[in-house]
């Protein structure tokens, strides 16, 4: 879901398992980007892509996870 405009944080949350995770309402970059799979306190790394023209981010791992992304 996306927060308030104004640099506030974003939490997304990927209850279905994909490999390619799409976060809309992003308007400007947002680091760090934080993952876990549903094993608390597990980092995962991915690669993020920002698409400034559409808002949105793009997270793609190796292959499908769960959890939370926060921006």
């Amino acid at each position: 879901a996306a927060g308030p405009a104004g640099g506030a944080a974003i939490a997304h949350h990927q209850s279905s398992a994909a490999s390619v995770w799409t976060i809309p309402g992003v308007s400007s970059p947002r680091q760090p980007v934080i993952l876990l799979d549903g094993e608390p306190n597990r980092q995962v790394y991915t690669d993020v892509q920002h698409y400034p023209s559409t808002q949105t981010v793009v997270l793609t791992f190796p292959s499908p996870v769960t959890g939370w992304a926060y921006l």
